[in-house]
């Protein structure tokens, strides 16, 4: 007898519905991801969760803590608690920005793991070379490379590269991750609480006189970023009114935010750190996450200091206009404090942004890599226009601008 026709299709019915278990999933439609994010050590990132994938998580490439040992890699040769504990001891440390091989050398391991893309973001130019020597390696990479200039430090870069991996991981392109990178970065706030004027004045950022003045007064300043630049804030007279006033910014700032994430940074001061994140927790419901200052952020900070980072995650409306995140009370500071708000800026990189368009706004600069054809090379090489030294007004000013020797 012929097969029953109903019973046939009951039975394939039964097999679409009853997918036996352990039965692959329908692959899904979301592209593979082709671009990889690459930040510094500066971004005060925490421990990778063990689960994530690797192209969900930045690349990190370490900046140089110089001391009297030799020159190190913070993160890889000396820690933050070291770096404390030195500067407490009285030794005299500076910093060094990556040397562009140390990208080059970057550039080639992604290639070979089967990056078509690089997104590089990296500190404020205006506080060091970073970017420029990222942007001078990324020229010889056989990999087409995005350098974005975040205009700010530690977590605030932090999650501005994170929200970019997290945008790569999801296969989009190279211009839509470092507009995501960019977006976060200026809209991301960053407060500073010093222990001590000393740091300050060995970076040149204040005068002997100045600092010992403040020293006596018992002044505790807390300091921000303002388009890519270190400024004083607010300069409060004890230490517990300015760990009180550093909260209060946050706070704020927290409130004016759609989606929140908040940081909390320390040099030697992990009590404190803790304590600052379990009351931000407590009145705003948003967990901080909670990590060691960069090394080489603490070499001009020095021990004891605390920061605080509050970025907004939500998703760049096409009407937006960047920084325009005053919290409410932003302006109850003393009359020694900037007058606005810190909205963190991308600045644009000296680059070949031909062909992106729009994506030029965003603080974008796009390095084109040389491509291989019948055995020549071939695209755009980008100028890098890279500062011959640090600007003076700023608390890093004494960053080493020669490569660090080679181990």
């Amino acid at each position: 007898m012929p097969e029953d026709p109903v019973a046939g299709v009951m039975t394939l019915l039964d097999r679409f519905w009853k997918r036996p278990q352990g039965r692959p999933k329908k692959p899904s439609r979301r592209r593979a991801p082709v671009v990889r994010v690459v930040t510094d050590s500066t971004a005060c990132l925490p421990e990778p969760n063990v689960t994530v994938g690797i192209w969900e998580v930045p690349l990190v490439v370490p900046l140089y803590v110089v001391t009297p040992d030799g020159v190190l890699r913070e993160g890889v040769d000396i820690t933050a608690d070291e770096v404390a504990e030195r500067l407490r001891a009285g030794q005299k440390l500076s910093t060094s920005q990556p040397a562009p091989e140390d990208f080059l050398t970057t550039g080639r391991a992604l290639d070979m793991a089967g990056a078509k893309n690089i997104v590089s973001v990296h500190l404020s130019s205006h506080l060091s070379g970073t970017s420029g020597a990222a942007e001078l390696a990324f020229q010889k990479s056989a990999v087409d490379a995005t350098v974005v200039d975040s205009g700010t430090v530690s977590m605030a870069l932090g999650f501005a590269a994170q929200a970019a991996a997290a945008s790569a991981a999801e296969g989009l392109g190279a211009a839509d991750v470092a507009r995501r990178a960019a977006w976060v970065a200026r809209n991301s706030h960053v407060w500073f609480l010093v222990d001590s004027l000393e740091w300050l004045r060995r970076g040149g950022r204040i005068t002997a006189g100045a600092a010992a003045l403040g020293t006596a007064l018992g002044v505790r300043p807390i300091l921000t970023i303002v388009d890519g630049v270190v400024k004083p804030y607010a300069r409060v007279r004890t230490k517990v009114a300015a760990q009180r006033r550093l909260m209060e910014l946050a706070l704020a700032q927290i409130s004016a935010c759609a989606e929140p994430v908040v940081a909390v940074h320390h040099l030697g001061a992990a009590e404190r750190a803790e304590a600052i994140a379990t009351v931000v927790e407590q009145e705003s419901g948003v967990k901080p996450v909670v990590t060691a200052l960069s090394a080489v952020l603490g070499v001009h900070c020095g021990p004891g200091t605390v920061a605080i980072v509050v970025a907004d995650l939500a998703e760049e409306p096409e009407d937006a206009e960047p920084g325009d995140t005053e919290p409410e009370g932003a302006d109850a500071v003393d009359a020694d404090a900037v007058e606005e708000m810190p909205g963190a800026r991308a600045r644009v990189v000296t680059g070949d942004v031909a062909g992106l368009g729009a994506e030029a706004a965003a603080g974008v600069g796009v390095l084109k890599g040389p491509d291989k054809v019948a055995g020549k090379r071939t695209g755009t090489r980008a100028k890098a226009s890279i500062p011959d030294k640090t600007p003076r007004s700023s608390p890093m000013s004494t960053e080493v601008r020669n490569s660090p020797p080679t181990a």
